[in-house]
């Protein structure tokens, strides 16, 4: 059976996987030389595949006997996975501990996560995307380890291989259990349309969703699959935490968001059993989050108990648009999840890259290493305070917006409870942010005094682009909600 191909669609991945190999050889023919190249080439390959993306059109569009989609909200997704790459790239630039080692390997795995992950948005099909799922595991694994002769940064790598390999096995049962039920259909619409023409009994289809959620809680660092999320953003290169932190979460909560609209249809007896699952799972991943978070003296531990928080958050935009899976005009709940993605990359990734500066120019990532450093270092004082106001929700930030979004979608469907655990944890999450900048602002800074490198201007880049989203989407937000809007008309497409 011949396939069509259209090759126009694949084109952004394609890019990513040529400029990943055009890096590799480069390193192997110019050797020393290229450190100076690599990162060039990457930003380039990143322009082109951006640039290629936006000009496919924002229509829906298949290829590949329907396995590979692209319509709004999958370009939205793709450019937040390439804008969180194109940050952590010149994050890594700065970060001194990788120097050691080459540079140009680690940016060329780089853009093949991120090009999986692209695969991962687009899968419409359950072959396609758990090669995609498996595919971004395996290379995230190599990058956590990356920094082999560091024993935090091997035992990273490990944990989250272990705990990667476990869930995938379990989504990996789900999957085959999806597949029986639907009578061998792999084409994930075409599979929720068949689980409900076969009339197949609500447990089975629980049990298979079950495991599936295994996978994916995983994947983005939900409770109660999150035991990963500490020691591996602790052990891994700064860089890499904030891309496991970012990018591989927004693909995880693309695929999550495309499974539950084509697999749970509203009127499926199972939308309330499912409802009640991920509603454990959001308000179990804020409390956990902000109270254990609070008990942190590492700042990466602090910020990977935040990212578990945050990821509740998300969850409650998802669990309401999943109860509105057709376009009824009532889209908030879609919409929240959309602006709380793009904002969260601009806070988040601000906080990290400031940690990232911090520990290069300290020596230490501990809560003892902030002391008075408004005293020694203003500036950086000052962005982290802004960074982490913005994560704890507080206005004029793009935090407060993406909050209040997600919140309001909630108490407008009714789901209360989520809505009062989403207030009282943001409120308790003032605490946890608060001991920082307590810290950093009265206490006494350390008699003797510690090394100061300088920040290579990459960091300051990938700081100023930051900042900019999180003050600029907080003050004006217009532009951002009518794109989230824009781009969510076409999210129930089939």
């Amino acid at each position: 059976m011949k396939i069509d191909i259209n090759w126009a669609l694949l084109s952004p991945e394609l890019t990513l996987i040529g400029g990943a190999l055009v890096i590799f050889i480069v390193d192997l023919i110019f050797r020393r030389r290229a450190r100076y190249l690599h990162l060039p080439l990457a930003i380039i390959t990143l322009a082109v595949a951006s640039w290629l993306l936006s000009s496919l059109g924002w229509n829906y569009q298949s290829t590949v006997a329907d396995s590979f989609f692209t319509d709004r909200a999958a370009i939205f997704f793709k450019l937040i996975v390439y804008l969180g790459t194109f940050i952590i790239l010149l994050l890594a630039e700065g970060y001194r501990p990788l120097s050691r080692y080459p540079l140009p390997e680690f940016t060329g795995l780089i853009l093949l996560a991120a090009s999986a992950m692209s695969f991962m948005v687009s899968s419409k099909d359950l072959i396609l995307l758990y090669v995609s799922i498996e595919f971004a595991s395996i290379v995230s694994y190599i990058l956590a380890g990356y920094m082999r002769d560091n024993v935090e940064s091997a035992e990273a790598g490990l944990k989250y291989f272990l705990f990667g390999a476990s869930s995938s096995a379990v989504m990996l049962m789900g999957f085959a259990l999806l597949f029986y039920v639907s009578g061998g259909v792999t084409n994930l619409p075409a599979m929720g349309q068949a689980l409900v023409e076969n009339n197949i009994h609500p447990a089975f289809i629980i049990i298979a969703f079950g495991l599936v959620a295994v996978g994916l809680s995983y994947k983005v660092g939900a409770v109660p699959i999150h035991g990963w999320v500490p020691d591996t953003y602790q052990g891994a290169p700064t860089p890499i935490a904030a891309f496991l932190s970012v990018s591989s979460k927004v693909a995880g909560i693309a695929v999550l968001l495309r499974i539950i609209i084509w697999l749970l249809p509203q009127e499926s007896a199972i939308m309330g059993p499912w409802t009640m699952i991920l509603s454990f799972s959001a308000m179990a991943s804020m409390i956990l989050g902000t109270t254990v978070g609070i008990l942190q003296m590492n700042l990466k531990r602090l910020l990977a108990y935040s990212a578990i928080a945050h990821i509740g958050f998300v969850l409650i935009g998802i669990i309401v648009g999943m109860n509105y899976v057709t376009y009824t005009g009532n889209d908030f709940g879609k919409v929240s999840v959309l602006i709380y993605v793009a904002g969260y990359l601009f806070m988040n990734l601000g906080a990290f890259a400031i940690v990232n500066m911090i520990g290069n120019a300290t020596g230490g990532y501990e809560l003892h290493h902030y002391r008075g450093l408004a005293s020694r270092k203003p500036v950086l004082a000052l962005l982290l305070a802004v960074f982490l106001l913005a994560l704890a929700g507080i206005p004029p930030t793009v935090g407060f917006i993406a909050k209040f979004y997600v919140l309001a979608a909630a108490i407008k469907a009714d789901f209360i409870a989520l809505a009062v655990v989403g207030i009282l944890t943001s409120v308790v999450s003032l605490f946890l942010y608060a001991r920082v900048l307590k810290v950093m602002y009265m206490d006494k800074p350390p008699k003797e005094e510690i090394p100061s490198k300088p920040i290579p201007a990459p960091s300051w880049a990938a700081v100023g682009l930051c900042l900019l989203g999180t003050l600029l989407w907080g003050i004006y937000p217009g532009p951002l909600i009518h794109f989230a809007k824009f781009c969510v008309k076409q999210i129930w497409l089939q």
